[in-house]
């Protein structure tokens, strides 16, 4: 499983895999402890699930560039649900990472019509019923390819990772990964990650030994949505940006922190969700 790892965490910086370099350095930290080196690694590869599959299985792209040119996953899609995963490796680390919406703008307005479904794995639960059709519609094959994966590499770690669509779309994932299938994650990194579902929901994801870093900036719209009256509420830790994003705050155990991304109104400007670490995300960057 640790072979797992550096795939992920390599694609974020533009630098070969080393025992000297900044990425092998980042892949040894702490997962207890948000560390913000990580979370721009794994940023870029939250950035280079949204190329193209051609792209993505040569390992050919801006985003590719910039994190482990020696990295080699493999893409899933599903054409009915317009869904895109990328599951892959390089030496100790496995990285399963998902695409966020294609149409960022009619996406958000569809989050304003969410519309709650049962969630089979624990008494209690629903989530929102699109994003798990979503995740359903590449589950199989994201865990055989895990599961292949770690045969092949029996202590790598895990990452899991994701903007928008693909932050709620890699929560599911991990959960099943965790809980289901039996792998210890290591940690999961999203960007601009709505509410995935229910307060049994989240008290159920929420209790394993994997951690999730739920990075925010500033007004980002998508973590407002769907809606707290609607009976959603966020997983824990969020970790929020400021607009210029030169600083971070690590912030309460409620998932709902009035004085992070809470403490601002429900906006229709997409900015601050296109762009993380000073950084533009979506089709667009590959």
């Amino acid at each position: 499983m640790q072979s797992r790892l550096t795939f992920l965490l390599l694609c974020c910086v533009g630098s070969s895999f080393g025992a000297n370099s900044t990425v092998y350095k980042a892949l040894q930290l702490n997962s207890s402890v948000y560390s913000e080196t990580r979370a721009k690694l794994f940023f870029q590869f939250s950035r280079a699930a949204y190329c193209s599959e051609t792209q993505i299985n040569s390992w050919k792209c801006k985003p590719c560039a910039d994190a482990d040119p020696t990295f080699r996953g493999k893409t899933f899609t599903n054409s009915r649900q317009e869904t895109q995963a990328f599951v892959g490796s390089s030496t100790g680390n496995i990285v399963v990472a998902f695409r966020g919406s294609t149409n960022i703008p009619n996406w958000i307005d569809n989050l304003n019509f969410a519309k709650k479904k049962e969630y089979p794995k624990c008494s209690g639960c629903e989530v929102h019923g699109g994003f798990y059709d979503a995740w359903t519609s590449v589950q199989d094959n994201v865990v055989a390819a895990v599961k292949s994966e770690v045969k092949s590499q029996p202590s790598a770690k895990i990452f899991v990772t994701g903007h928008s669509l693909g932050a709620a779309m890699a929560v599911l994932a991990a959960a099943e990964l965790h809980y289901t299938q039996g792998y210890p994650i290591e940690a999961v990194y999203t960007y601009g990650e709505p509410r995935v579902g229910n307060t049994a929901f989240k008290n159920f994801y929420n209790q394993g030994t994997h951690l999730s870093w739920r990075v925010t900036h500033w007004q980002d719209p998508v973590p407002h949505l769907p809606l707290q009256i609607m009976g959603f509420t966020h997983i824990v830790t969020e970790v929020f940006y400021t607009e210029d994003s030169s600083s971070y705050k690590v912030c309460d155990s409620s998932g709902e922190d009035k004085s992070c991304s809470d403490q601002f109104p429900l906006t229709t400007n997409i900015q601050d969700h296109t762009s993380y670490f000073n950084s533009a995300i979506g089709l667009d960057v590959c």
